[in-house]
């Protein structure tokens, strides 16, 4: 089958959709279902995200046949379509991310992190701890930002949508803060 010919059939199977016809997703689901299954892969990076924004897509078929308007190229729409699910399911999960409290951390490392820290690890460790209780609940999430998700000043400011000259003053006072609890504790390098 050439290209030309599989575009004709793809256009077909979702002009019958559109008409109502429930044999037309059998098909159009044989034609296109393995590029579809690419696309979720390629941008999603794991089976478990992939397999849900197929099964998104194909539930709402229905939809996305019957506001494709006059469309040429029917394959290309519905892998675009597919390509936006994909994208949107990542702005998502981007924003939902949330940060992690000091003690989220403790727990952690405590039951299922690094067991065995030489005592000035340990020692460290605490010290670090003494820190982040000294800080304000946005001093914390600058320095998890910062820290832990090794962000830029650019990406914390976008993050929490405050300027950058914030996000640098903030950090610049968390940094002291930390360098304040070392030195109090006789770490002077």
């Amino acid at each position: 089958m050439d290209n030309q010919e599989y575009v004709e059939k793809v256009n077909k199977c979702i002009a019958m959709i559109k008409s109502g016809s429930e044999e037309a997703i059998l098909d159009l689901y044989e034609l296109i279902s393995n590029s579809i299954r690419f696309i979720a892969i390629r941008f999603l990076k794991n089976q478990f995200d992939s397999d849900d924004a197929v099964q998104d897509f194909w539930l709402n078929i229905k939809k996305y046949c019957v506001n494709c308007r006059f469309v040429t190229n029917g394959y290309r729409y519905l892998c675009k379509v597919m390509q936006n699910l994909c994208l949107t399911k990542l702005r998502k999960a981007s924003k939902s991310r949330e940060l992690l409290s000091s003690s989220d951390i403790e727990l952690f490392e405590r039951y299922g992190g690094v067991n065995e820290l030489s005592v000035e690890q340990a020692s460290l460790k605490n010290i670090f701890y003494l820190a982040v209780n000294k800080m304000n609940n946005l001093e914390k999430k600058v320095f998890y930002l910062w820290c832990y998700d090794e962000m830029s000043i650019r990406e914390i400011s976008k993050e929490l949508q405050i300027s950058k000259s914030s996000v640098h003053r903030i950090k610049m006072s968390v940094e002291g803060k930390i360098k304040e609890v070392l030195y109090a504790n006789g770490w002077y390098e």
